[in-house]
């Protein structure tokens, strides 16, 4: 069997989440882009740069922290919560500090009172990260995925009568606002977590173990906003466009990648002794995301201005091109996120460390060249998803050699999805190019095209992975259809 089971049930309960959220989270989706203007969006992107920026330093770290440590849970969760308070309310103050001033650099009048509504989103969300690391630790992946369902589904209904009414902006603070508290009281109430007084030993221990992840969540920032704040230069309408194609580009990795990621931390952790197991399992993750991963990509690539056009309206296509770039990276990035999670598992998060420093001074060079130069936004896009690429690759080569895998072993693993993707796209294009919907004047007769493209592309895919490699394809399906049999632990 290509998953153990407690994976098989923990990606059981990830997939009905992306199920539900597909309709939730795509309806928060269009009301933004049909309700708010490409320079809102710009605007509603500066004020979340600092946020998520908050919550990329503690989330991961954390709640990889939480997870590592198999021993004295209550002792080293009290610790991490500890650290974590501190951390909060020194990044609170920095930020409500820093508003005003970075409202003015950038010419954003509503930019300094969004970025301190959004840090106090960011307490709320913050204070989640130790019980809701704790449901992942004990495999309560129910409660988990089913609780950031019910956050997810308050989001969208405050998000959308708030849009409606005119709050611009500001109706996606309050949302997330609302959809941060009941996170928050979700997961302390369903993990039980109560927090003790941390002891100098475990908060040492904590420390020592997260420093290297914490200086790479701090380049993964900078490596992440620094264009956005490049592009912000060149006004709100082009950052809209940015930050659209940017965040749209990545919802496969978020919904699949990610997914897969959180659920096999605990258990890559709890067989870290073990490395033939070890190997084993990422190398059937790998396989597994893969597989669901470059058609999705791909397929997106080809039909990105006909989805765009018919989901997103009019006032989006000048992102297509830069959709198309970030689409392109994220074929990589989909197979490093599990890379990540080995890392993390084994106790070497500094590898990921030393190629974020590596990463940093070249993405800031490609940034400040191109817009140095005047280059649009597509292009600067381009730009710096091939500076992404080149330095992936080199640390998928050092992830390989921490977990013990030769690069053959690995392309073993996905070349016939690498072969298959590639051919359902040429024939998808083709004939996409053939039909060419967007010319028609019909909604309806475009989003049938988009259909029945998607199905000939599914279906193709499909057949040529069977026929390339039927061994490969089989133990794909074993694990889709472990991930869907439904057994009385899930009751």
């Amino acid at each position: 069997m290509l998953l153990p089971s407690h994976i098989a049930h923990g990606l059981r309960w990830s997939v009905v989440r992306q199920l539900i959220l597909a309709v939730v989270g795509t309806a928060a989706v269009l009301a933004i882009a049909r309700l708010l203007t490409p320079a809102q969006v710009g605007e509603l992107n500066m004020a979340t740069i600092v946020y998520s920026g908050l919550l990329l330093l503690v989330q991961a770290p954390l709640r990889d922290a939480v997870i590592f440590f198999q021993a004295d849970e209550a002792e080293t969760s009290s610790a991490i919560f500890a650290l974590l308070v501190g951390a909060a309310v020194a990044a609170v103050g920095l930020v409500w500090a820093s508003a005003e001033p970075l409202a003015t650099y950038y010419n954003f009048p509503q930019a300094a009172g969004l970025t301190r509504g959004m840090a106090l989103v960011f307490v709320g969300q913050a204070a989640a990260v130790v019980p809701a690391a704790l449901l992942l630790k004990r495999f309560l992946f129910k409660q988990h995925e089913l609780w950031q369902v019910a956050a997810e589904t308050v989001f969208t209904i405050v998000l959308i009568p708030l849009l409606w009414a005119g709050w611009g902006a500001w109706g996606v603070i309050v949302a997330y606002g609302a959809s941060s508290a009941v996170w928050m009281m979700a997961t302390w109430w369903a993990s039980g977590f109560r927090p003790q007084w941390p002891t100098r030993t475990a908060v040492r221990r904590v420390l020592r173990f997260m420093r290297p992840l914490l200086g790479t969540q701090l380049l993964t920032y900078l490596i992440r906003n620094l264009d956005n704040a490049a592009v912000g230069r060149l006004g709100a309408t082009a950052l809209g466009h940015y930050s659209f194609a940017e965040g749209q580009s990545g919802f496969v990795v978020a919904g699949v990648s990610l997914s897969i990621s959180q659920v096999a931390l605990p258990s890559l952790a709890a067989v870290q002794h073990h490395p033939a197991t070890f190997r084993e399992q990422w190398l059937g993750l790998v396989r597994l995301t893969a597989a669901l991963t470059i058609p999705a990509h791909l397929g997106m690539w080809v039909l990105a201005d006909l989805v765009v056009w018919l989901f997103f309206g009019g006032q989006w296509l000048a992102a297509v091109p830069i959709l198309r770039a970030y689409l392109t990276f994220r074929l990589l990035q989909a197979v490093l996120v599990v890379g990540d999670v080995a890392l993390s598992a084994v106790g070497q998060p500094a590898v990921r460390w030393r190629y974020d420093v590596l990463l940093v001074p070249l993405f800031a060079g490609a940034v400040g060249a191109a817009v140095w130069l005047g280059r649009d936004v597509a292009t600067i896009g381009w730009v710096l998803a091939a500076v992404r690429g080149l330095v992936g690759l080199a640390y998928l080569r050092a992830v390989l050699r921490v977990v013990g895998v030769a690069p053959r072993a690995l392309w073993g693993q996905l070349w016939s999805s690498v072969l298959a993707a590639v051919a359902m796209a040429c024939l998808v294009g083709w004939l996409y190019g053939w039909l060419a919907p967007l010319a028609w004047p019909s909604w309806a007769g475009q989003a049938g095209a988009l259909v029945g493209l998607a199905a000939l592309g599914l279906g193709s895919y499909t057949a040529l992975l069977w026929a390339l490699d039927p061994s490969a394809a089989q133990a794909v399906w074993s694990a889709v259809r472990g991930i869907f049999k439904i057994n009385s632990a899930d009751s």
